[in-house]
């Protein structure tokens, strides 16, 4: 045991960088793999990372409700379908109110932070090569994200921007007309925002031309909630 562990000690400190890019290129691989396999069943994914841990039916029913605003069948099946991949993830001052709740209530929380870090990890996956361009995300992932350049301003696919913007790159979900009428979006919590991811590079290694579909259906689905109204 003593010569494996100092063989291990020895290859981490020689080998580390090239297995850590190996290890990373591996998980693209991956996950650019899946994406081909899936691709095909769904004619528009869209991302939600934030403290809500969906349930198995308000997923189906937000993907139901949203798919219906799509303007095509983007995948040529004959329908429309969305998928809706989501990552509850929370941040340490949610992490303390959720405790703070519990401890009020006198019952025990354990925080599963190894189960935490690893959707967190997968969200990241995700962000560098998945093919979600609609993204649904708490303000400090967004924050996230904006920081590094990774959102499209408003103004690149909007003529208008509506009062109810959160700022200058998304707008607040619960106060677009499709949020306010269907049920289905309102079980996200009310901070939720709306953006749009800018395409990532690997699109030209998983499909340019898919990967322009899903950004361009992306656009006009947000256009479709704010312009949502109910026929009469």
């Amino acid at each position: 045991m003593k010569k494996l562990i100092k063989w291990l000690d020895n290859y981490w400190y020689h080998y580390k960088w090239p297995t850590v890019i190996v290890a990373a290129l591996a998980v693209i691989i991956i996950i650019m793999t899946a994406q081909f396999v899936r691709r095909d069943k769904f004619d528009l994914s869209i991302l939600y990372a934030g403290p809500l841990n969906i349930t198995a039916n308000q997923t189906r029913d937000f993907e139901t409700e949203t798919a219906k605003q799509l303007e095509g069948d983007l995948n040529g099946d004959g329908k429309k379908n969305c998928q809706l991949a989501a990552y509850y993830m929370l941040t340490e001052d949610q992490i303390t109110a959720v405790q703070a709740e519990y401890d009020e209530r006198e019952e025990l929380y354990v925080v599963n932070r190894s189960e935490l870090a690893a959707t967190r990890q997968q969200f990241t996956n995700q962000i560098s090569a998945g093919d979600a361009s609609l993204m649904l995300l708490d303000p400090y992932w967004y924050e996230m994200l904006k920081k590094q350049d990774l959102i499209v301003p408003l103004a690149e696919y909007l003529e208008e921007i509506p009062e109810y913007a959160a700022d200058d790159c998304s707008l607040r979900l619960c106060d677009t007309p499709f949020a306010r009428f269907f049920t289905a979006a309102q079980v996200f919590p009310e901070d939720t925002v709306i953006c749009l991811r800018r395409m990532p590079v690997t699109s030209a290694f998983t499909g340019k031309s898919a990967a322009e579909k899903q950004f361009e259906a992306s656009k006009e689905l947000i256009r479709s909630f704010i312009g949502f109204k109910v026929e009469e």
